[in-house]
């Protein structure tokens, strides 16, 4: 419910107001894109909706399955265009990730939230290239966190964290895989905080 109420939200066009947080705020959509990407599937759902019905009242007969056909695709057509919609709204609404005096918050839309305290990160560092999309060499757990691109963050936690992830089901592991759209900041930021 909340995907869609974020996506009739942007249907009425309303100004984005970012909830204020408290440290330095990692957003991590300026340079995903993810806004593209949902651009460009809701083009293709645009195309796609007509062309499959008119296909669909080629191939099936008139009737009752053919109805039943036709509205079970369309409405599975428009919840993915409100979802990805909403998805973006919440994305962008969201701070990111924000590195406070104690802990890490994590607030990337639906997709995750929680916090892990500062006390708990044993190591962060930048990655790019092929080492972005590599697997947990150490035995760890990862969880990644990112709209869409490959991740340039990644954090070790001294002990495993549990974070909310979409429709609340939890996230767990010891690794956070993130991107953010100033990875040298959140670098930064949290060897700063740890200190």
């Amino acid at each position: 419910m909340e995907v869609v109420l974020a996506a009739l939200s942007s249907l009425t066009f309303r100004p984005l107001r970012p909830a204020p947080v408290e440290g330095k705020a990692f957003g991590a959509m300026a340079g995903s894109g993810y806004r593209n990407a949902v651009f460009v599937v809701l083009f293709m759902l645009a195309v796609e909706m007509p062309a499959v019905h008119l296909l669909l009242g080629v191939m099936i007969d008139a009737g009752l399955v053919r109805s039943i056909v036709q509205a079970t695709l369309l409405l599975s057509s428009l919840y993915l265009a409100l979802w990805l919609v909403g998805d973006l709204r919440l994305l962008r609404e969201t701070p990111g990730f924000v590195v406070g005096s104690a802990k890490l918050e994590i607030a990337l839309g639906q997709r995750a939230r929680g916090q892990v305290p500062l006390a708990h990160v044993r190591r962060v560092e930048r990655i790019d290239g092929p080492d972005a999309n590599e697997t947990a060499d150490d035995g760890g757990r990862p969880v990644r966190l990112t709209p869409l691109p490959a991740p340039n963050c990644r954090i070790w936690l001294r002990e495993p964290a549990t974070l909310e992830g979409p429709m609340r089901w939890p996230l767990y592991g010891d690794r956070l895989d993130v991107f953010v759209d100033d990875p040298d900041g959140l670098v930064g930021a949290l060897k700063a905080a740890k200190r």
